[in-house]
């Protein structure tokens, strides 16, 4: 490697690790809020990605904290390797696809860490880095290895680690095969070549999922077992298209109308390339008619390969998880259709195509630089809101425990969102997923939250078991008085419980009962 290509190299990751800082994670580090499992986590030190099919994760987790025997909050460690491996994935995408300019590989490379489906990746303290070195291995078959050989069982093996350390990622390659049969389209690539890498490209994620199904799959427990359930037949295919219908709806409901229509259009002309570049690519003189038609025919397909890649294999599960986390292939997509306009255009020529494919980047780079701040400002909101509830909770709580004896709580109802954070869901839907409320009756997440406060006592619910007398319990507190009404909650006292309805009022089973 040349001293213009290092250079160049360290000029995108400079470029990309300070825009993540500073436009993308501060906005999490500001909000500090522990996302879902790193409630837990931080509290019990379990290291339990082996059950969730994530051994490599586990592995990277015991290197960073030295091999202890429960994980500690290290924080913002994990966040900012996240960073750094995302701006490497950058630099190789820069390579792969002879990016000349630094500033235009970092607008190209940005979408794949910085569009909002990410942002609750690398706001997990401890899950951060897997999830980026997930990324990275789904992005090294096509970016880094080399053909040949070595560079197949190198490549198998990159996407087994990608399995290993987050699944869904595994997505992130599939999009970039389809851009990569693109820009070797662009390349004049001969035909019996690009069917060899084709057949490559296959052969490496069938062995790679073969391997996983066989060696890790079986490993899989609890929840994730759950939602790890395929199909298994023809007569489901009802469940892939509900599957689609309900992701498609998700992922198009995310972000405002408004919002939709500058961006779709976008979208819409990044689905017209493949057929421009097959068009083109198919026209070469000296093609036989049936390749011709072969060419085109994947052309037109392309489009809508892409957006079933942007779910992969999460189509065939029986009841899959839909949450920001697992579409991390939307940054890939729209890098990838970024990429295949600059590659297009002449890949560095000066021409109207490239300052075209800079301009659609930059209004893209906006967008989710601006999310990602209105994303950390509702964290920040909702994590004061909440601090404030359970502070004064757990003092009224000891006040409880001394003046009546309790010794147990009942949480009923929801403290809901903070009036910043509710505002900035009207308008972003992405919110009501991205940022869940810690204070709510029948949800785990609530009862790690409220052991941060040392309550002294623990929640009816911590047991599972004792859901039939937590619902006796609320039924029992609809005739007492309460305690004491504060603006978020009101309290009562049933023998050593302590009855806590969120925002306030009565139980809500009240209403029903007789």
């Amino acid at each position: 490697m040349d001293s213009s290509a290092r250079l160049h190299g360290r000029q995108v990751f400079g470029i990309l690790f300070l825009g993540y800082f500073l436009f993308v994670l501060y906005p999490i580090l500001r909000a500090d809020r522990p996302c879902n499992d790193d409630l837990a986590r931080a509290l019990n030190g379990a290291y339990a990605w082996d059950i969730n099919g994530r051994p490599l994760t586990t592995l990277l987790m015991k290197l960073l904290v030295l091999k202890l025997p429960f994980l500690v909050d290290i924080a913002p460690l994990s966040q900012l390797l996240a960073i750094a491996l995302l701006a490497l994935s950058g630099v190789l995408i820069a390579r792969r696809y002879a990016i000349a300019s630094p500033w235009l590989a970092a607008l190209l490379a940005l979408p794949l860490g910085a569009q909002p489906f990410f942002l609750q990746s690398l706001s997990f303290r401890f899950d951060a880095a897997p999830m980026a070195l997930s990324l990275l291995l789904a992005l090294l078959p096509v970016t880094l290895f080399p053909r040949g050989r070595a560079g197949f069982w190198l490549g198998a093996a990159a996407l087994f680690g990608c399995l290993c350390s987050y699944q869904p990622s595994f997505n992130v390659f599939l999009l970039f095969v389809l851009l990569d049969l693109l820009v070797w389209q662009t390349e004049s690539v001969p035909p019996r070549q690009l069917a060899l890498q084709a057949l490559r490209y296959s052969g490496q994620a069938v062995l790679a999922l073969l391997v996983y199904q066989w060696k890790v799959a079986p490993t899989v427990r609890e929840w994730v077992q759950e939602h790890s359930h395929t199909i298994h037949g023809l007569g489901q295919l009802s469940t892939v298209q509900h599957n689609a219908r309900m992701m498609g709806a998700y992922l198009l409901d995310a972000m405002p109308h408004s919002w939709m229509h500058i961006f779709l259009p976008m979208l819409l002309l990044a689905a017209i390339l493949p057929l421009v570049i097959g068009l083109r690519y198919a026209l070469v003189p000296g093609r036989p008619w049936w390749l011709r038609l072969g060419i085109i025919a994947f052309a037109l397909l392309v489009p809508c390969v892409a957006l079933l890649c942007l779910a992969g294999p999460m189509l065939l599960l029986v009841s899959p998880v839909l949450a920001p986390r697992v579409f991390s292939s939307v940054g890939a997509l729209i890098s990838a259709s970024l990429i295949s306009l600059y590659a297009a255009s002449g890949a560095g020529s000066k021409t109207w195509a490239t300052y075209l494919t800079a301009t659609f980047a930059g209004i893209w780079a906006l967008g989710m630089l601006t999310f990602a701040g209105v994303y950390g400002s509702a964290l920040a909101a909702q994590q004061h809101y909440e601090d404030r509830i359970a502070s004064q909770l757990a003092n009224d709580l000891a006040d409880l425990k001394a003046r009546h004896g309790v010794s147990q709580f009942l949480l009923d109802g929801s403290a809901g969102y903070s009036p910043l954070t509710a505002h900035a869901a009207a308008q972003f839907h992405l919110l009501d997923t991205l940022v869940l409320p810690y204070l709510e009756a029948r949800d785990f997440n609530s009862r790690n939250f409220i052991q941060y406060y040392g309550m002294g006592m623990d929640e009816v619910r911590q047991d599972p078991a004792n859901d039939a007398m937590a619902d006796r319990l609320l039924a029992g507190a609809c005739t007492l008085p309460a305690l004491a009404t504060r603006s978020r909650y009101s309290m009562r006292v049933l023998g050593n419980t302590a009855v806590i309805t969120l925002p306030g009022g009565k139980p809500t089973v009240c209403s029903s009962s007789p």
